[in-house]
């Protein structure tokens, strides 16, 4: 008898198309703390710039996302019943001009192994596998060490966790982790490391202020990790950068002594709005290295492309030909 294809219930669909409309797709204001993780800065900068449709986050992704929220809270919840004092939680936190940014999970005084320290918290969940790498660690095939802890196993958090000790100028952090599978805790205490911290900054700077693109981790998109990286098509020049202020050759992040995150558009000489942004305006050119093709020349309001074709493309306000990507 033949086996009968499995029917997705109509109401799990339902259950995941609320979590989709409920979540908002859009573009980050600014370079996030916890994506200081990602190895590569290729794409953080291609993020950064809002060069390509934001990551699409599905009802069943929303749905695991609102799990570590929920499970933070509940973590929280743990520490002040043990007579740990938490204050802070989702604070926000702001470097370079605002265009570094961040919430803190919170801060905490009264921690047993150091009572009068104070701690920025950092809260995470993992599935069983992930878990143990990190609470009991992985044996190395070469020389049969144990490297276990945050720094070892989990460098994107121990990033995170040297940020916000910086910026709130803390030396300790409470990192706390969730299995997923079995619900087991696991808990460090991460001391400061100075100097990571500003070479970790002097790198989100470095993003923040290029306005060329850094050079790409791999040359082969099918390989990890640009096989799931939402910047890939732009990135490997495979499409053009989308139309916005923040991809035109005109517009500079200012990082001055506030933390608004602002931008300076060079051409109009005036400061751009978040609205401003997003709709850009006609006078709008690219980033060439938004452009996928080969820089031949240029003048003062266009450039010139050689395309994979062969063909020749001017990018600038009075070319009546011009693409929209």
């Amino acid at each position: 008898m033949a086996t009968l294809a499995r029917v997705e219930s109509q109401t799990l669909g339902a259950i995941y198309q609320a979590y989709e409309q409920g979540r908002k797709q859009s573009d980050n204001f600014g370079l996030a703390i916890g994506a200081l993780g990602h190895e590569c800065n290729r794409a953080l900068w291609l993020q950064f710039r809002w060069a390509h449709e934001p990551e699409t986050i599905d009802g069943k992704k929303a749905r695991l996302f609102e799990t570590g929220n929920l499970e933070e809270g509940r973590l929280i919840a743990d520490l002040e019943r043990a007579g740990v004092v938490v204050t802070g939680q989702q604070e926000k936190v702001r470097a370079l001009g605002g265009h570094l940014r961040g919430k803190l999970d919170g801060e905490a005084t009264g921690v047993p192994e150091a009572p009068k320290a104070v701690h920025v918290v950092e809260c995470k969940t993992a599935n069983d596998k992930r878990f143990k790498e990190i609470a009991t660690g992985v044996k190395s095939r070469k020389t049969g060490e144990v490297s276990r802890g945050v720094k070892d196993q989990a460098p994107s958090h121990y990033v995170q966790c040297q940020i916000y000790m910086h910026l709130r100028g803390v030396k300790r952090c409470l990192y706390l982790l969730v299995s997923k599978n079995t619900d087991e805790i696991y808990i460090e205490r991460i001391e400061y490391d100075p100097t990571f911290a500003l070479k970790t900054v002097a790198r989100a700077e470095s993003i923040i202020r290029a306005n060329r693109a850094p050079g790409r981790i791999s040359e082969d998109r099918s390989k990890y990790p640009c096989v799931f990286c939402p910047a890939a098509d732009v990135c490997h020049g495979e499409a053009f950068g989308r139309v916005n202020c923040r991809t035109c050759i005109f517009s500079t992040p200012v990082i001055g002594d506030d933390d608004k995150g602002r931008w300076f558009c060079d051409r109009h000489k005036h400061e751009l709005s978040i609205e401003d942004q997003k709709s850009g305006c006609g006078n709008h050119l690219y980033l060439p290295d938004l452009v996928p093709g080969e820089q031949v020349d240029s003048g003062e309001d266009w450039v010139s492309y050689t395309m994979p074709d062969g063909t020749t493309w001017r990018d600038g306000v009075q070319e009546a030909s011009r693409r929209d990507p």
